[in-house]
């Protein structure tokens, strides 16, 4: 099985064109999986050039919301490399969401509940819902229009006791094969402070890996494990000392995005018996910017050190192969180094 990955595609950097899309398709993968900010909301300022405001803008308009994201995620579906990936009836197709398909960057759950934005958190996590179930059909069920009920389901009345979590688009688990499960979190509906995932997502991933104690857990996440701040798990301690607890118990390898870079850092080793635990980050899939500094001065030409980036996963025999592709190239072409092999039966 070739579990192929990446994140951060953005139709106003690259919206005729999109040449990774290409690439994945050339290693043939099983299964894609992206791993948020597949449509920018907010960044660059203003994307789809009709001057909508920023989300955080209190008196943005809810509709007008709907109509610009529903837009964004239209126009990545018809974008032409990626419409003939998603298309091949061989691959299955998964996504979960960041900050910047979600509200803006850094958006949390605290901005998601406040009176002014949760109604746009509840319209994004339909639409993500639409999106997937287009990734699920190969391209095909996005709604044609923003009337469609299910861009606007449980919106109405959504300060009501419920609506927001049910909403919100959670936690699911594939199995993938026998022995290779793949979890596809959900990173910002219930972040805030001290929790990345919360604790009824932390019990669901609890009960799969002790139900697959033998297996290699995927742990799908838009915000990388070793990052600190609000872009990543480790000022999140709850949460952060959770999975540490859980990687010296079970095999588990995260794959993130978020960060506009391939890396591939050395696993940690947790617990008493030294168990590793692995991430794994590819971001940069069509983006022409730093998520960290917007430059409009040059929107194009550094930027383009941000683009084309993806992983692969190759399972075969007892080992896990992993190789971190840019603007075509592997790591080992570009590093000078061999891939890197994870072997399954010593882990």
């Amino acid at each position: 099985m070739k579990i192929a990955f990446t994140s951060c595609m953005s139709t106003a950097s690259y919206a005729t064109s999109q040449p990774v899309w290409a690439t994945v398709a050339e290693q043939t993968p099983d299964v894609l999986v992206l791993l948020g900010d597949s449509v920018y909301i907010d960044c660059p300022p203003q994307a789809d050039g009709f001057g909508h405001p920023h989300p955080s803008d209190d008196a943005y308009n809810d509709n007008d919301f709907a109509t610009h994201l529903h837009g964004l995620y239209q126009r990545q579906l018809n974008v032409p490399e990626f419409k003939a990936l998603i298309a091949g009836e061989h691959l299955q197709t998964y996504a979960i969401w960041d900050d910047h398909d979600f509200l803006w960057n850094d958006a949390d759950s605290r901005n998601a509940r406040s009176p002014q934005h949760m109604g746009q958190a509840i319209i994004s996590g339909n639409l993500l819902g639409c999106w997937r179930t287009a990734l699920k059909l190969h391209g095909q069920g996005f709604p044609a229009a923003t009337n469609d009920a299910a861009i606007w389901r449980n919106y109405a009345g959504y300060f009501e006791k419920g609506r927001y979590d049910n909403a919100m688009p959670g936690y699911s688990h594939v199995q993938l094969a026998e022995a290779i499960h793949l979890h596809l979190t959900d990173g910002r509906s219930w972040r805030n402070r001290d929790q990345l995932l919360g604790q009824a997502q932390r019990t669901q991933i609890e009960a799969q890996l002790s139900a697959f104690p033998d297996a290699v857990h995927i742990i799908a996440s838009g915000s990388t494990f070793r990052r600190t701040g609000r872009s990543g798990w480790q000022d999140c301690a709850v949460d952060r000392d959770w999975l540490l607890s859980l990687a010296s118990q079970y095999r588990i390898l995260m794959i993130s995005g978020d960060v506009h870079r391939n890396e591939f850092l050395q696993p940690m080793a947790c617990g008493p018996n030294n168990r590793l635990f692995y991430e794994v980050t590819a971001s940069g899939a069509a983006v022409n910017f730093n998520p960290f500094h917007w430059d409009a001065a040059d929107p194009g030409n550094s930027g383009l050190n941000y683009s084309q980036k993806f992983g692969l996963l190759d399972f075969h025999d007892d080992e896990v192969e992993v190789t971190l592709f840019d603007h075509g190239k592997t790591n080992s072409e570009l590093e000078k180094k061999p891939y890197r092999q994870i072997s399954i039966s010593t882990w």
